[in-house]
Parts: structure tokens; sequence; C-alpha cells
């Protein structure tokens, strides 16, 4: 979701769309083993790395006085 819409949390995460593209990109790689409890397939490295992206993810998120509702109904409305 982050990057169909990056025009709206641009402003909040800060770093470039190619940095967070390669985030996401190895986020989503993990997600099905780690939903589906298959972790043994998942290296050790990965793991923390992603982990730690997720990290920094939260921390934007949580530390943003950005309103988002706001954004979004706007971005809405503009794209209907």
């Amino acid at each position: 979701m982050i990057a169909v819409h990056w025009n709206i949390f641009e402003p909040i995460f800060k770093k470039d769309k190619n940095y967070w593209a390669e985030c996401f990109k190895l986020i989503a790689k993990l997600r099905n083993p780690m939903a589906h409890l298959i972790n043994e397939i998942i290296e050790a490295h990965d793991r923390q790395k992603a982990e730690g992206y997720c990290n920094e993810i939260l921390h934007l998120l949580n530390n943003t006085s950005f309103s988002l509702e706001k954004k979004s109904i706007v971005y809405y409305k503009k794209n209907k």
C-alpha cells in the first residue's frame, strides 16, 4: 500500500523511493513464509534486515503528526 500510494507517504518516509522499494521487496519476500510458519527457509540475516526495516517504518509512523486520514481522503476524492 505504501509503495502504491507513495505520494501520500513520501513526506513521512523522508528517504527516496528506491531505498524503500528495496525494503518493501525484502519484506514481501519474507511475508508468506513467516505468515505460514515456514521460518526455516528464511535466512537469519534477511530476517534481521527485514525487522530493522519494519522497526524503521514503525518509528517513522509513530513519530509523525502528518494526518494520513485527511491526506487519504483528499487523494481518494482527487483520483475518483
